[in-house]
């Protein structure tokens, strides 16, 4: 008995009919989604660690920013009284 339902197992994956066609076609369509799904996720994470880095590229570069204007005006102010 298991012999025979092992041929005919063998048989069902390995003739050209059009059920054997689709059924392969699903088994590689669940294979895609299960492989594609923790893909994305990983995608996503690195994503938005990126705009973490640079949103806080940003904030220390106008920080910098922010501060040459004061060192230019203490160095104003303190050239005149000079």
């Amino acid at each position: 008995m298991r012999k025979r339902a092992r041929n005919a197992l063998i048989h069902f994956g390995s003739r050209e009919s059009g059920h054997s066609t689709l059924t392969n076609v699903l088994i590689l369509l669940v294979l895609g989604g299960l492989i594609v799904t923790p893909i994305t996720a990983y995608m996503r994470t690195g994503l938005e660690a990126g705009q973490t880095h640079e949103r806080r590229t940003k904030e220390l570069y106008s920080a910098d920013a922010g501060g040459e204007p004061c060192h230019v005006a203490v160095a104003m102010e303190w050239s005149d009284s000079a």
